[in-house]
Order: C-alpha cells, then sequence, then structure tokens
C-alpha cells in the first residue's frame, strides 16, 4: 500500500520510509483508508452513500454494506484499530469532517468552523498515526491536531483554484471580509483582485499553527515521532514555497521536487533526532 503513496506523488511516501518495518503496514493502511473516504468527498457518484457504509461498519453494524475492495481494506483496517488501541472516534470525525464537503458546507465558512473541519480531516489521522508510533494521549492528541491544522492549511493554500473548481471555498468568511470581499462564490471570489490578502490571512494562520504545534512536542519524543516531523517539515516548506511565490490566479499547482523531498525527510533523522 505504501507503493499508492509512492504513485500519487504524494508528501506520505518518504516519511513512510522512516517508519519502522514493522509499523509500516499499519501507516499505510491508515493512508489508503484516510485517501479511500478523502476521494468519496470529493464527489463521485454514490459519495455519500459509501461514506454512509464507512460510518456504519465503524459503529459495528452494516459492514455487509462495503463493496468488496473496500471490505479488504476493513479487514486491514479493524487489525490495525485492534492492535495500535487506535480510537473510533477518530475515524468517525474523520467522516464528519469528509461530510461537510459533500454536504457543501465549506464555502466560505467561518474561522471557527474551518478549524474544526481541518481537525476533522487532518488532525485526526495524525492521531491515528502518532498512535501507531507509540505515542498516546491528551499531549500527542494537541500535537496531532495542532500540527493536522497547519498541514491541511497549506493545502488548502496550495488547492484553492482546484477547489473553487469544485464549488468549495475554504477561505474563511472573516477573511474575505477583511479584504473587503464580499462574496462566497468561487468563481467571484477568485478572480477579485483583492482576494490575495485574504489568502495571505490563511498563510499567516497555518504558519502559526506551525509553530504553535513545535511547543506541543517534548523533546524525549522527538526521535519517536521522526516520520510525523519529516511530514510537517516537508509541508512547512511548502507553506515557505507557497509564500515566496504569493497568489497568483492559475499559477501552476506547488509541488516540491522530489530530491527535495527525500532530502528534508532523510535531514529530519539525521539531524532533528
Amino acid at each position: 500500500m505504501d507503493d499508492a503513496a509512492a504513485s500519487t506523488g504524494s508528501s506520505f511516501y518518504w516519511p513512510l520510509r522512516l517508519v519502522p518495518v514493522a509499523e509500516r503496514e499499519a501507516f499505510a493502511t491508515v493512508y489508503a483508508w484516510c485517501k479511500r473516504v478523502d476521494d468519496l468527498a470529493d464527489g463521485p457518484e454514490h459519495g455519500a452513500e459509501t461514506l454512509f457504509a464507512w460510518r456504519t461498519w465503524l459503529s459495528g453494524h452494516g459492514g455487509h454494506r462495503l463493496a468488496a475492495d473496500d471490505a479488504f481494506l476493513a479487514f486491514r483496517l479493524e487489525r490495525v484499530i485492534a492492535e495500535y488501541r487506535i480510537d473510533r472516534a477518530w475515524l468517525d470525525a474523520l467522516l464528519d469532517g469528509m461530510t461537510m464537503d459533500l454536504a457543501g458546507e465549506m464555502r466560505a465558512p467561518t474561522t471557527e468552523a474551518l478549524l474544526g473541519y481541518c481537525q476533522r480531516v487532518a488532525g485526526m489521522p495524525g492521531r491515528m498515526c502518532l498512535a501507531i508510533l507509540g505515542w498516546r494521549g491528551p499531549s500527542a492528541n494537541a500535537f496531532a491536531d495542532a500540527a493536522g491544522i497547519a498541514v491541511q492549511l497549506t493545502n488548502i493554500l496550495r488547492d484553492v483554484e482546484e477547489d473553487g473548481g469544485r464549488g468549495r471555498l475554504y477561505i474563511p468568511r472573516e477573511a474575505l471580509d477583511s479584504a473587503a470581499i464580499d462574496a462566497a462564490d468561487p468563481a467571484i471570489v477568485l478572480r477579485d483582485a483583492r482576494f490575495g490578502k485574504a489568502w495571505l490571512a490563511i498563510a499567516l494562520l497555518a504558519e502559526a499553527r506551525f509553530v504553535h504545534a513545535d511547543t506541543l512536542l517534548p523533546s524525549d519524543m522527538r526521535r519517536t515521532v521522526r516520520p510525523a516531523l519529516a511530514m510537517l517539515n516537508i509541508y512547512r516548506a511548502l507553506l515557505r514555497e507557497l509564500r515566496r511565490r504569493g497568489w497568483r490566479s492559475h499559477a501552476p499547482r506547488l509541488v516540491l521536487p522530489r530530491w527535495r523531498r527525500i532530502w528534508i525527510a532523510l535531514s529530519t533523522l539525521v539531524f532533528k533526532a
């Protein structure tokens, strides 16, 4: 399943190579499930129906509703949940976030709603990964949530036009108001000459969340969570490049070169322990 991460060019792939072999399959299973439900939220036919099937499976009822491929993934996921004592409520919360997308709620939401969404769709996978690495409890959850929000905000900044094509606008109402943009339709907002100001406000929020995550990581846990730190450092570098380029309409989707992602992962292993 880690081949799936490689084939998509995911920033998850190289941090995954830092995971001990014994835990690597568990990480890959979590990644595969998160990607599966994320793809459903992007609006395929019967997406809501399949998300509901996953929710009933989580509750212990209705696993038979899953398609054959999903049933096999559920089997693997069930083993990970049991072996690493993963809270099923985390998976349920992630499904809540995906449902927000399908329900059309993510169009100029409030900042509070945006942060709650980011916590669900990125913080919850972070909690799962930290549990696999052996760090659990309130402090681990707080770090995962802060780091997840920072990562998801970075994704939002990079993909704002792609999301706009799906009718979504994750930039919150408060940021749009600060730029004097009185609209919520992505087709209108993204053409507004003042949008760069609203975009920058979210870039600054993402930077603040990265700093906040730093303060929540005990020094004695750094070695344990090196794969998570590698991913965090890759996204931090991506945010710096986004800030350097600034908002540009119809700009190519920014992706860090493969060599740079490898270097960041290796430098996290060698210098950040």
